[in-house]
């Protein structure tokens, strides 16, 4: 769930009947938090096709809503996920802008009231890298992408003033911890503990 305006915002895949898979979509619903009356509701095929879908992540800020999701996730076999980032008008459910990557996840989101930032993997055509991108909140512009080599998992991310921290387990199975400036992208710092 996420909460912005006296809003809240509540995604999850349904319905979910069978195993490998039941073409589950998205379904995402605002509720007045006074009244709890249910404002509107979007149900989402996002991989387009008869697979599941998954919600991995929820924000919202500045009246916008935005979710990381993972088309066609339990279906193929062997799965072939894909990255899929949608935005909303808040008030709505307007649509306001999709991204997507044809093979990988989308996994965290943490939204300001001008930025979008995403933790992920997406395949660059062989292997499948973790990233961080940065959207425009209102547009969906991509302003900068960071690719993160050797990461098995893409955890959490968090914004701290002007710093955007990510949380990712490398090869090793380590917790690496890396630092970036929000604005442009720039790596700040990277810590690794001793312990996996």
């Amino acid at each position: 769930m996420a909460v912005s305006g006296g809003i809240a915002y509540s995604a999850s895949p349904s319905p979910f009947s069978g195993d490998p898979g039941s073409n589950a979509d998205i379904r995402l619903r605002a509720f007045d938090i006074p009244t709890g009356a249910l404002l509107w509701e979007d149900v989402w095929d996002a991989s387009t096709r008869s697979l599941d879908d998954s919600v991995s992540d929820i924000a919202a800020s500045a009246g916008r809503v935005f979710i990381t999701a993972i088309g066609g996730s339990n279906s193929d076999q062997p799965p072939t996920p894909f990255w899929v980032v949608r935005a909303y008008a808040g008030s709505s459910g307007t649509v306001l802008w999709e991204d997507r990557c044809p093979s990988g996840h989308a996994s965290r989101v943490t939204a300001t009231s001008t930025w979008v930032y995403v933790l992920g993997a997406c395949s660059d055509g062989t292997d499948e890298v973790a990233r961080v991108r940065a959207y425009a909140t209102a547009t969906g512009k991509l302003r900068w992408e960071i690719r993160i080599p050797n990461m098995l998992a893409t955890n959490a991310i968090t914004l701290s003033n002007d710093r955007l921290v990510v949380a990712c387990i490398d090869t090793s199975e380590a917790l690496v911890l890396r630092a970036y400036d929000i604005k442009r992208g720039k790596f700040l710092w990277q810590r690794k503990p001793q312990t996996p």
